[in-house]
């Protein structure tokens, strides 16, 4: 199913770059409130502090493989802070919305696409040994109606991430009116893409980006996507996103998210059904990290979310290298 107009709009909210930020990494388990099922757990978590004791985090959540149920997706949080012990230690208390996408299985070979929008909340203990490390201890309750709930355990470390001082960045509005049509980097990148299935069929991915800056934390990307499964799913696509991004280590490393359209031909699909093409358009939803070595070259991955009408979303992790237009 597409995703909806809330799930982008918290998608552009991940990385909001408002003040201090963290960057952490969870592992652990979830467990429907039954206690009838277990599943491995695992969230990618950025948090912004907006003032002393109030901060907002964007966060990719991945359930596991929960009784029918493959869930994942993407949750936007507010959080209240209380700082113990020297502010060496601090329990926190989050609330947010999550926009999820399930891998719901019917029968034994039947399955639908299903995304829609839940509720997370949850409790974290954070200890910092150091001004930029830290431990987390985390408790996370994901409610879903008409979905199997999940409350989950989790541990995890993460690391205070600098601020690039403003003389470092590019000053917005300098660029000649041809440099303004330029692109400010250009990414070839290959991996895997993963259909949204039972099985999980996975395939080649490959494909370009072109990536323009619109203005101080803002980019623009056009990309071409090759997503190859001679079996199950064989798509050519362009898509177009909007991305909000921050820089940091200072202006090395480059973290985003964007959202945005994408256009395909499903060759699978068009050869079993030739009316489908109706089913073309799509939504395309990403994450991206950058880090940019001396010099116009930087390594960039990618996981990009594929949202389709049909059921046949797709994950594809690809790496890539990057070349900077000066």
């Amino acid at each position: 199913m597409m995703i909806g107009a809330r799930q982008l709009l918290l998608s552009f909210l991940l990385l909001a770059p408002l003040g201090a930020q963290e960057l952490s990494l969870l592992v652990g388990s979830g467990q429907t409130p039954d206690r009838t099922d277990r599943a491995v757990v695992w969230e990618l978590d950025y948090r912004s502090r907006l003032w002393s004791r109030f901060s907002v985090s964007g966060s990719y959540l991945n359930e596991g493989h929960l009784a029918g149920h493959k869930r994942d997706g993407l949750a936007c949080q507010g959080w209240y802070s209380l700082p113990l012990f020297r502010k060496k230690l601090s329990l926190d208390f989050g609330a947010g919305f999550y926009g999820y996408a399930d891998t719901a299985i019917i029968g034994d070979k039947t399955f639908e696409n299903v995304s829609g929008m839940g509720r997370l909340y949850s409790v974290s203990a954070t200890f910092r040994p150091a001004a930029s490390t830290f431990a987390r201890l985390q408790l996370n309750r994901v409610h879903i109606g008409g979905a199997p709930d999940s409350n989950q355990a989790l541990l995890g470390v993460g690391y205070r991430l600098g601020k690039v001082k403003a003389e470092e960045e590019p000053a917005p509005g300098t660029s000649t009116t041809l440099e303004a049509f330029l692109p400010d980097e250009i990414t070839v990148f290959m991996g895997q893409s993963v259909l949204n299935s039972i099985q999980d069929q996975k395939g080649l991915a490959f494909g370009a980006e072109i990536r323009k800056g619109l203005a101080d934390h803002c980019d623009w990307t056009f990309t071409w996507l090759h997503e190859g499964d001679p079996q199950v799913v064989r798509r050519n696509g362009l898509g177009s996103q909007v991305w909000l991004v921050g820089s940091y280590m200072p202006g090395k490393l480059t973290l985003g998210v964007g959202a945005g359209v994408y256009a395909f031909l499903d060759e699978k699909l068009q050869k079993d059904d030739p009316k489908s093409y109706r089913d073309n358009l799509g939504g395309l939803v990403s994450l991206t990290a950058a880090y940019r070595f001396k010099g116009p070259w930087a390594i960039r991955a990618i996981w990009n979310r594929v949202l389709t009408h049909n059921s046949r979303d797709t994950d594809d992790f690809v790496v890539g290298l990057g070349y900077r237009v000066e």
